[in-house]
């Protein structure tokens, strides 16, 4: 398991950082808002659904919240590992680095090192998503996507009361609310409650397209950079065991808490041959 280090969970670039800011932001304002706001008008405080749905949505970010905490601070280079002063087949020098680099590893200016399979670097994270912790960043689009979703429930009726009738000022109410708060459609409470609800709601969608585009990345084998560049697809070791290359060997359990130890099968640096990898294809 790759080392998790505090020092690293603080972005450096400026725009890293407001990126960043604004996500924890939001994670820190979105339960406040359901549980103050919303929570008290669809279900009495101390009632048993209201506690069943506060502990619903208590897992769901824990899990979203703990997953981006743990791809921001893992490692996602060598670490340790002595990197060969001899350059390899398949491998490369990085002038940056000043180092030779394994295959599908890529340097990015941002974290200004090499990243092991690289795929992109993420702005909300300021962390490059690798080899390392590809697995906490899809399980954090996973509880977002969900968390959005489950606010989405949670936020209908009181949408759909903030709107009122159907009307040009309801739709201008809700999918542009700044400009209803100016012309004064609704007042400073209901404007940061239409905000909310539409960043709920334009969230859920965003997350719906990454995760799909990322795990049909993952099931093929390739990264982003792989599919953006048009790069052989040497990696493809069947569904079965590219999704284990990410989750690890441990996946079933990994859902329950980002702390969870899941094994990868492999260091990011030495890949094995397809004929070795149990056949070309899963059946």
């Amino acid at each position: 398991m790759a080392s998790f280090s505090w020092k690293r969970v603080l972005p450096s670039s400026r725009g890293d950082k407001f990126a960043v800011g604004a996500a924890v932001a939001e994670l820190l304002i979105v339960p406040i808002f359901e549980l103050t706001v919303i929570m008290p008008l669809v279900f009495p405080f101390g009632t048993v659904p209201f506690w069943t749905h506060f502990l619903i949505g208590f897992f769901l970010w824990f899990n979203a919240a703990g997953n981006m905490l743990m791809a921001m601070g893992t490692d996602v280079t060598a670490g340790s590992n002595i990197l060969p002063s001899v350059l390899k087949p398949g491998w490369h020098y990085c002038p940056f680095c000043m180092l030779n680099s394994p295959p599908r590893s890529h340097h990015c200016s941002e974290c200004n090192c090499c990243v092991l399979v690289r795929d992109h670097h993420c702005v909300f994270t300021g962390r490059c998503v690798g080899h390392n912790n590809a697995r906490y960043y899809l399980m954090m689009l996973i509880y977002l996507f969900f968390s959005a979703m489950y606010c989405n429930y949670l936020n209908i009726d009181y949408a759909v009361e903030l709107v009122g009738t159907f009307s040009w000022k309801a739709i201008l109410t809700m999918f542009v609310p700044v400009v209803g708060w100016l012309f004064g459609f609704h007042t400073t409470m209901s404007f940061f409650a239409t905000v909310q609800c539409g960043i709920c709601l334009f969230t859920s969608m965003q997350f719906f397209f990454l995760l799909f585009f990322h795990f049909r990345l993952v099931v093929r084998g390739h990264t982003t950079y792989e599919w953006r560049h048009q790069k052989p697809r040497m990696y493809n070791y069947g569904w079965k065991r590219n999704l284990e290359g990410v989750f690890g060997s441990r996946w079933y359990l990994i859902w329950l808490a980002p702390f969870i130890s899941s094994p990868l099968p492999h260091d990011g640096i030495n890949f094995p041959d397809k004929s070795e990898a149990n056949g070309v294809k899963d059946m």
